[in-house]
């Protein structure tokens, strides 16, 4: 007789478990709205429309985001803007819009955008067509379902991008590259310096206060010692040049 009714058991287990230990009944007409919500977002046989199917089908219909937490929606979203930037990634293309009240939709459309943006940063925006440092046929593979489902437990974003990204030296590289670049175009960027004859040691010319700023900014010259308006190229900003044009693959 026990073992008659244990996958009716488990079954319900499985229930109690999808939504974080609380056994809800399902909402009246929440089937018909979370799909109805989903065709207006996914393509009908999109693998995001299927994943989106499958995390809301475990929730029972009921909503992720915004069931008695309102302003979740909102803080979310503001969220994936600054991770999409983090990450090197456009935030409009991970919008999930605020047009309308419907809140099923605002729901599914949230999901749908954590979907877009977990799916870039584990395995990339744009398919590569070698495979080269985790792009093309050796691109990581991403679980959706498992990263809304964390997501709708209450983690962090921040925390659970930290956890796909791609595991490369290169990728970590590039974001620092990312960040340094974005400082420095904060503090005013580089100074562009104006066309003229080359410059050979111990010349003077006006350009060279602004060449010795440019090199200050990148980082190949160190804090000057002396008159930082001087006019003279002097030895130290010729190393700092030659510095410069080694880091860029440059005959010094």
């Amino acid at each position: 007789m026990v073992s008659r009714f244990r996958p009716l058991y488990l079954s319900l287990w499985i229930g109690v478990v999808a939504l974080g230990g609380e056994a809800l009944a399902e909402p009246a007409g929440g089937r018909a709205r979370i799909e109805a919500a989903i065709a207006a977002t996914a393509a009908e046989t999109s693998p995001e429309a299927r994943v989106l199917r499958d995390f809301y089908r475990a929730r029972g219909h009921h909503v992720a985001w915004g069931q008695g937490h309102p302003d979740r929606l909102d803080v979310l979203a503001a969220e994936i803007t600054r991770v999409a930037e983090a990450e090197g990634l456009d935030p409009a293309a991970y919008d999930p819009g605020s047009a309308t009240r419907d809140e099923t939709e605002r729901d599914v459309r949230l999901a749908a955008a954590l979907l877009r943006l977990g799916n870039d940063v584990a395995a990339g925006r744009v398919p590569g067509e070698r495979g080269v440092g985790g792009t093309g046929a050796s691109r990581l593979s991403f679980d959706g379902a498992r990263f809304l489902r964390a997501l709708a437990d209450g983690r962090a974003l921040s925390d659970q991008v930290s956890v796909i990204q791609p595991p490369f030296v290169g990728y970590v590289r590039l974001k620092q590259g990312l960040a340094h670049a974005r400082a420095l175009a904060r503090a005013g960027g580089w100074p562009r310096l104006p066309d003229g004859p080359k410059l050979t040691p111990l010349d003077t010319d006006e350009r060279v206060p602004l060449l010795r700023r440019r090199l200050l900014v990148s980082g190949d010259l160190a804090a000057p010692a002396g008159d930082e308006a001087s006019t003279s190229f002097d030895p130290a900003l010729v190393e700092a040049v030659k510095r410069f044009q080694v880091r860029h693959g440059l005959e010094p």
